[in-house]
């Protein structure tokens, strides 16, 4: 018998892959701000971290980096979306099993 039905379990991976994929872009972006000169607070200091980011962003002179540092960051917030959006699948279907 397992542990989780396996609707549950669908949601509960596809949760954990959001979250593998944002914590890797996220230390990405920490790289990237802390080579830029930064202080990098890697657990508690988001906001203060997206702002230095987005500041590396636009003092970008080389479009083609610029453009991969939009990407990341669209990847970062993309990847955030899919892990809400699975996390509420998953206590949904847990609520209705």
């Amino acid at each position: 018998m397992p542990v989780f039905s396996p609707p549950l379990l669908i949601a509960f991976l596809m949760f954990g892959v959001g979250g593998a994929l944002t914590n890797v872009v996220w230390f990405r972006m920490a790289g990237i701000v802390g080579d830029a000169g930064f202080t990098v607070d890697y657990f508690f200091g988001r906001r203060a971290m997206l702002r230095n980011f987005k500041s590396v962003l636009q003092r970008q002179d080389d479009p083609v980096r610029r453009r991969s540092l939009r990407r990341l960051l669209t990847t970062w917030y993309v990847s955030n979306v899919w892990c809400v959006l699975w996390f509420v699948a998953f206590v949904v279907t847990a609520l209705s099993t």
